[in-house]
């Protein structure tokens, strides 16, 4: 198992302007938060998310990867993580991994976890939790 926590100001995305939002978001993300009236507080737990994830795996949050994975919430509104080939190529694991992300938000914080249960096979062929 693999866990990863962030939590920070919601101050911190008050009128972010769209050039540093697209440096940081996707186009799908940016319309999320458009859907959302461009709440800071919806911004800052998605990044949390974002950075949440590149800790569990170990490796932080960079320029080149940040834009690799996108936060997307399905119909019941709960989050899940879209990845890039390219990080699916470094971490292949992932692809068979269950990997579980939570937002939670005040008017003044963020905060995001991320668990990754790495799954292998074993010599039995059975999927097997670490």
């Amino acid at each position: 198992m693999m866990l990863g926590i962030d939590i920070m100001d919601v101050d911190r995305f008050v009128d972010m302007d769209n050039e540093r939002l697209s440096r940081i978001f996707s186009a799908r993300e940016i319309e999320y938060f458009q859907k959302k009236n461009m709440a800071p507080e919806t911004i800052a737990g998605m990044f949390c998310a974002k950075e949440a994830f590149f800790k569990a795996l170990g490796t932080g949050i960079t320029p080149a990867n940040i834009l690799k994975l996108e936060v997307l919430h399905g119909q019941s509104g709960a989050p899940h993580y879209h990845f890039h080939p390219d990080i699916l190529a470094q971490h292949q694991y992932l692809s068979t991994s269950e990997i579980k992300v939570s937002i939670s938000n005040t008017k003044r914080t963020s905060v995001a976890v991320c668990i990754i249960l790495k799954q292998f096979y074993t010599t039995v062929n059975r999927m097997t939790n670490i």
